[in-house]
């Protein structure tokens, strides 16, 4: 990434000022993750697609799990877990939506927003070996680390706030006490497991900033400057910065 592309918008001032705030974030997930003899695994928890899509842009999305594309919520991800994904992966459930995408009558009525798995047994096979590789995971006491991308503007992102149902709805004002439940039950199956809950907002002037809340989990809030996809930042700065923040993980 050439300077001169993140100052098209943004004084040099404002770019030194997001950069630096991403090395200090950068510094703090180096010493949040440690020092291990086997690499960690890096599992997405959702809520949409930016966890898994960046954790690929850093190079350390190494394997697909159920959770990388679709929308969810803490509450549908805690209740794949207590059901062994036996109702994600009931097919009576399963919504026609378009040729490319289904929905799910429990969950959310454009879950499957990438994938076909009611029609496509291809898409189907992909889910259900998904599935199985995350139940391992949890159940092992491999070094896992396990990253959860908050939805706190639903306006800007009406795909994934317009699906949820009367099952499983909407939720709102979520913080990093939101997923207290979620991840308490998967440190109780797996002790050495490592959590990073991201709250982010768009189009804001705020600094991001990180904090360790526990032990176990570290919280970070950033504010980008420009939109996003909701799978990826749009502004070249607000990229380069999310990722130089990520590569904290990769040392």
């Amino acid at each position: 990434m050439k300077r001169n592309d993140m100052t098209e918008s943004y004084s040099s001032q404002k770019v030194n000022e997001v950069i630096n705030v991403s090395n200090s974030i950068r510094s703090t997930l180096s010493k949040f993750v440690g020092t291990s003899n086997k690499p960690n695994t890096f599992v997405s928890l959702g809520q949409n697609c930016s966890s898994a899509w960046y954790l690929k842009q850093v190079g350390l999305k190494t394997a697909s799990y159920p959770f990388d594309w679709i929308f969810s919520s803490t509450e549908i991800v805690y209740d794949c877990i207590q059901t062994r994904f036996s109702r994600f992966l009931d097919r009576t459930y399963y919504i026609q939506k378009t040729e490319k995408s289904a929905g799910h009558y429990l969950y959310h009525s454009s879950l499957f927003n990438h994938r076909n798995p009611l029609s496509n047994d291809k898409d189907y096979n992909y889910y259900e070996r998904t599935c199985k590789r995350f139940l391992e995971i949890i159940d092992s006491q491999e070094e896992v680390i396990y990253v959860l991308t908050l939805v706190n503007e639903p306006t800007k992102r009406p795909g994934w706030a317009n699906g949820f149902t009367n099952h499983f709805p909407m939720p709102e004002n979520q913080s990093v006490q939101s997923a207290d439940k979620l991840i308490s039950e998967l440190s109780d199956k797996n002790p050495k497991a490592k959590f990073i809950v991201i709250d982010h907002y768009t189009t804001s002037n705020k600094r991001s900033h990180c904090e360790l809340t526990k032990k176990n989990m570290c919280f970070i809030e950033f504010n980008a400057l420009g939109r996003s996809t909701g799978v990826n930042y749009v502004s070249p700065l607000d990229d380069f910065s999310f990722k130089l923040m990520l590569s904290g993980l990769t040392l």
